[in-house]
């Protein structure tokens, strides 16, 4: 069986993932080293299994948030 190019790998990954570019401050407390020991500690498969599970949850904290407004009145 032969070996997949990298030219149709790129293809491949520029069809069916979008990239986000995310900064982060190398003198902040919450640094690229304190992140990827937290992943790593909690069962994470990788910092980006990481990061969507965070956004997935903080869409949901404001799903839940705005349910209760509109449904408090």
């Amino acid at each position: 069986m032969g070996k997949t190019s990298n030219k149709s790998k790129k293809k491949y990954n520029d069809k069916t993932y979008d990239y986000i570019k995310l900064g982060i401050r190398k003198d902040a407390i919450e640094n690229k080293e304190y992140l990827l020991q937290h992943w790593k500690s909690h069962g994470y498969n990788s910092m980006n299994d990481f990061i969507i599970c965070a956004i997935k949850n903080q869409i949901q904290k404001d799903i839940n948030k705005w349910y209760r407004i509109i449904h408090s009145k």
